[in-house]
């Protein structure tokens, strides 16, 4: 096979759309790189190799320090969906202030093609390298066109292995309980029927959560980016004898109940001498661990901390500093009947902290003094709990009640026990809180996961590329940011943003499109992310998402002409009229009455047969597993998908989504049941346009639907620009489109 070195030029741009199964073996007679170095006497090389293509990086093996002849053995199996000449293994030098390149091995992405296994001995090119120096290595290329799940769908056949290479396995036999906000009161949305003679029933959040917490004997553990002790989970009109977080679980505490928090440790908070901070972020969480501290409830605040092995001292500050902990889950025990108990746990989107609670009317000022009393919330811009607006905050939560609800606990268990040894920070000063974890094979009356059932870490991208290459009929995604896959913008392609999500949606419309198939995908974000849109870093990540959205709109334009379909006289029209000019920042608002409903889901639906629902965003940090920490539900139920019926399933998943488009569209239509239909996507289209309309008028009136096209115009070619006079957003302005600012740090990647 041909070896290149320096230049690519000779060689061929392939696409490879599929995974890539990789071994990163050995290194033989590697420089030693450390010989000039004064500071370090009597040590040599500590190597690593990482793997990239279209200089996105997708594999970056551990460090072994001082050798020259390291041996890795580290396999990676990763979904690749780029344009690219070759993949590249490089052989670095681990230093403390960062790394050296020692050579690379390049192997052709068109020999790849072939699907042969490509395996052996290759030279390691570039200095400092020396002839002799060689990388042990073997890359097969599987497309998606051979893969099961990429025809099939998630719930094909009877032993379905659901989502592949997921950390935790597929659990059979479990019931899991879908939620849209933290609550939902009843007959606020529409009944949707269901197989069998069922409805759905929309689920209230917040107070299945405390009704769980109360009734919880043994454990009670919560994970969060932010906890906050004076949240009231639930909320009868101001009722006083509604307990807040905190005297909830310190009540449970004193009953006997295991209490563990683990909460994110926002590095830019601090108490010294009484004074405390509430940081950057505005977590609380120094509050929350003052609140706790001298009770039996036990917390631990801790930073974000990069693996064993794998960074420089300055690439372990940057963790430190930039990321989070940004799980949030709840977990306890529950009556299982018999006298026997059971785990049950609450993963989603929802911390349970400040300017959660919300309702799907999303209220704006009426609630200042009753649900929203003394649980004021907006980041956008400054305001008073008295003036308002508040910020509307829409979110998607799940409950696990099964086998796999004991792997929510275990991710807790090995949170705790790290974080445990570390000990950051740690709010208790007696017994070790290494042993405040309850061990579930001793207490005797708590089913144990074999009772309950009827080695890489893996990023949490893949939850979501495997999901969208299952999809045969639509993709419905709601998410607080949506960008990614910089390696196929037509600039700052190395900007680091390089997730597949948007290429994998891209691709999968295009496919669509070249077999003559209907697929829709419909994807829900925030007007803007938090914070004033003029700021320059909300500007920054608008600017990628307007980039992410043109790579997507050319790779369909592209499409739609390879299979020769005119696409001129389906571009968008109908401009609005000119929108509100831009104010002061609180005076505009408060005069218009008017703003937008903050999106901060984590979720996708797949062919109304799998839901996915977590604490993941669609950015890098989320999704590049090395950086936030993230987790996710993925489920479906194998009686209600297109394979087992033959036809559109109606199950759970289905009403929840549902469910979703009628908070959304304010009510329901028998056309939104088919959402890849083109009918249906004229009909939400022309609905979201009229909304924008509505929003954006010089006189604001009540909105009964709150979805609204993202206001860009997209040309027959595929190009984005500005809606004519739309250029701004209403009232706090900031562009919508196309500022040029790009801040290249991870904070806002």
């Amino acid at each position: 096979m041909s070896m290149e070195g320096s230049s690519n030029a000779s060689l061929r741009v392939v696409l490879l759309h599929g995974n890539l199964d990789i071994w990163v073996k050995e290194a033989k007679n590697l420089p030693n790189m450390d010989r000039f170095r004064r500071y370090k006497k009597n040590t040599t090389s500590d190597p690593y190799v990482t793997v990239s293509i279209a200089d996105a990086k997708i594999g970056t093996t551990f460090v072994i320090d001082n050798d020259e002849n390291p041996v890795w053995m580290q396999h990676f199996y990763v979904p690749v969906a780029h344009h690219a000449t070759v993949v590249k293994f490089v052989v670095k030098d681990n230093d403390r202030f960062g790394s050296r390149s020692i050579g690379d091995v390049r192997i052709p992405t068109e020999e790849l093609c072939s699907e042969n296994r490509i395996e052996g001995l290759f030279p390691i090119l570039g200095k400092p390298c020396e002839e002799g120096a060689v990388l042990s290595l073997a890359i097969q290329y599987t497309p998606v066109e051979r893969m099961r799940l990429y025809q099939t769908g998630v719930g094909y056949g009877n032993e379905c292995e659901g989502v592949p290479g997921t950390y935790f396995p597929l659990r059979k036999g479990g019931r899991v309980t879908l939620y849209q906000d933290a609550h939902v009161e009843d007959g606020t949305l529409p009944s949707v029927d269901l197989d069998g003679g069922m409805q759905y029933i929309h689920g209230k959040c917040w107070e299945d959560m405390a009704d769980a917490i109360r009734k919880a004997k043994n454990l009670i553990y919560i994970t969060g980016w932010s906890v906050y002790h004076p949240v009231r989970l639930v909320r009868r009109n101001n009722d006083p004898t509604d307990s807040t977080l905190g005297d909830l679980l310190k009540e449970k505490s004193q009953e006997g109940v295991r209490v563990l928090l683990l909460v994110w440790d926002d590095r830019t908070s601090w108490n010294f001498l009484g004074h405390r901070t509430c940081g950057l972020m505005k977590t609380n969480d120094e509050e929350t661990r003052h609140f706790f501290k001298n009770s039996s409830v036990q917390v631990i605040i801790c930073p974000r901390s990069c693996g064993k092995g794998l960074h420089s001292f300055v690439k372990k500050t940057e963790v430190k500093t930039y990321y989070t902990h940004h799980q949030k889950t709840v977990i306890v025990d529950a009556d299982a009947a018999q006298g026997r108990r059971k785990i049950v746990a609450f993963v989603g989107g929802l911390d349970v902290c400040k300017g959660r609670f919300d309702t799907p009317k999303h209220p704006l000022f009426t609630t200042l003094k009753t649900l929203h009393k003394d649980d004021f919330y907006n980041q956008c811009f400054g305001t008073t709990d008295d003036a308002g607006p508040r910020q509307p905050w829409h979110d998607l939560h799940s409950k696990i009640d099964g086998p796999a609800a004991y792997d929510v606990l275990a991710n807790f268990e090995q949170r705790w026990l790290e974080a445990s040894e570390k000990r950051h920070r740690i709010s208790i000063h007696r017994s070790s809180s290494k042993d405040a974890l309850l061990t579930i094979d001793i207490i005797s009356n708590i089913m144990g996961l074999l009772e309950a059932t009827s080695v890489i870490d893996n990023d949490p991208e893949s939850w979501n590329v495997q999901a969208i290459r299952s999809a045969q009929h639509f993709i419905y995604i709601e998410n607080q940011y949506f960008f990614g896959s910089s390696f196929n913008w037509d600039s700052h392609k190395k900007l680091g943003a390089n997730n597949l999500v948007p290429m994998e949606i891209a691709l999968k419309i295009a496919n669509k499109i070249r077999a003559r198939e209907d697929f829709a995908a419909y994807i829900v974000i925030p007007m803007w992310p938090e914070g004033n849109p003029t700021n320059i870093i909300v500007q920054s990540i608008l600017h990628y998402q307007y980039k992410t959205m043109q790579m997507m709109y050319r790779t369909i334009y592209e499409a739609l002409v390879e299979a020769g379909l005119d696409v001129s006289k389906h571009s968008s029209r109908n401009q609005p009229k000119k929108n509100a000019k831009p104010n002061a920042a609180q005076a505009q608002p408060l005069k218009s009455g008017r703003f937008m409903i903050y999106v901060h889901s984590k979720g996708m639906i797949v062919d109304d047969e799998f839901v996915l629902i977590g604490s993941a965003n669609i950015n890098q940090r989320s999704l590049e597993g090395s950086r936030d920490t993230e987790i996710a539900m993925g489920g479906y139920q194998p009686h209600h998908s297109w394979a087992k019926k033959g036809s559109r399933p109606r199950g759970q998943i289905f009403g929840y989504r549902m469910s979703l488009w009628a908070e959304h569209l304010g009510f329901l239509e028998e056309i939104f049941e088919k959402p890849e239909n083109i009918e249906c996507v004229r009909r939400v289209r022309r609905l979201s346009e009229l909304n924008w309309r509505q929003y954006a008028a010089e006189e604001v009136t009540e909105m009964t639907s709150h979805l609204l096209k993202y206001p860009v115009h997209v040309d027959w070619t595929g190009k984005v620009t500005s809606l004519p006079g739309c250029e701004t957003f209403p009232d706090l302005g900031g562009r919508i489109i196309d500022s040029g600012f790009v801040i290249k740090e991870n904070l806002t990647i």
